[in-house]
């Protein structure tokens, strides 16, 4: 018997091409549009005993594409919260070398279009007109193009006020800064859920991402962290500004961040309900694995 493990989700076809994204990068999108889309998943066989995805939003992708509804099985994806290191915040910017007098704001991942880093910087120099004392830290994989980035930086004006951090300890820089901002134009591509906003919540950040399916599935607005319309650079703006400024809602929300890594999201409980769809899997081979006796 096979199980199937789906990483990802379809491609949102439409929007990237109500967007622009689609212009913006061919390179990035352009392939995962070829492959990751429902003309080439309804060619699926769809003979094995169970399918496992991480969301009610690929579950319901599954069953638009015939997927029997009995054989899928919704299993969030987990992040091994033991190689996090979660720190006072003031000793994580000690030990990363980051000011311990202003506000920061941060960005991690790769600058492929996708991310909309571009989106943020025009958000942060929006933000920095009415805030004195933050700053805008990036940490850059070191994957995609830096140049947009750059050019978005230079032509904002806020070149002094944002610092590039490159590859750290993802623990110590979570716990250093005080709003984590992932503004995605798209979820195509990436783990779902995407593992750096589940790192965030074991660490307990403020969080300010994009609106959208697969996001809307894993977090709940105000609660968890604030989703704002993607590529929307004033309402991304604004949520990073209500939680710089309403510190008990900042609070309250790495406070729930960490129960719900430690109920639906916990590895441990995770792992029991993978046991039991593989044990169910198996359950119509027992005549064949069991032993003959005598």
């Amino acid at each position: 018997p096979v199980v199937v493990g789906f990483e990802a989700h379809l491609a949102e076809t439409g929007r990237l091409l109500r967007s622009g994204g689609l212009w913006a990068s061919p390179r990035f999108y352009l392939p995962r549009l070829l492959v990751n889309n429902g003309l080439i998943a309804r060619c699926a066989w769809r003979r094995a005993k169970q399918y496992v995805v991480s969301s009610q939003h690929q579950a319901a992708e599954l069953r638009r594409l015939g997927f029997p509804e009995t054989r899928i099985s919704v299993l969030p994806n987990v992040v091994d919260t033991g190689k996090l290191e979660r720190l006072d915040r003031r000793e994580a910017r000690r030990r990363l070398g980051l000011p311990d007098d202003v506000q920061l704001i941060a960005y991690v991942g790769h600058y492929h279009h996708v991310k909309g880093v571009e989106v943020l910087v025009e958000a942060f120099a929006d933000l920095a007109r009415r805030r004195d004392s933050c700053s805008l830290v990036l940490a850059w994989s070191g994957l995609g193009d830096p140049r947009p980035i750059e050019r978005a930086i230079q032509g904002a004006g806020v070149a002094d006020r944002v610092i590039r951090a490159g590859r750290i300890p993802i623990g110590a820089f979570l716990s250093a800064v005080d709003v984590l901002a992932l503004p995605y134009r798209s979820t195509m591509g990436q783990h779902a859920y995407p593992g750096l906003i589940l790192e965030a919540m074991a660490i307990g950040v403020p969080l300010v991402t994009s609106d959208l399916p697969l996001l809307r599935d894993l977090l709940t607005h105000e609660r968890t962290g604030l989703l704002v319309p993607p590529g929307d650079t004033q309402a991304l703006a604004q949520g990073v500004d209500q939680l710089l400024e309403d510190r008990a809602l900042a609070g309250q929300m790495a406070a729930a961040q960490r129960q719900l890594l430690a109920g639906r999201l916990n590895p441990k409980e995770v792992a029991k309900r993978y046991v039991r769809v593989y044990r169910q899997a198996l359950a119509g081979q027992a005549t064949v694995l069991r032993p003959t006796e005598g």
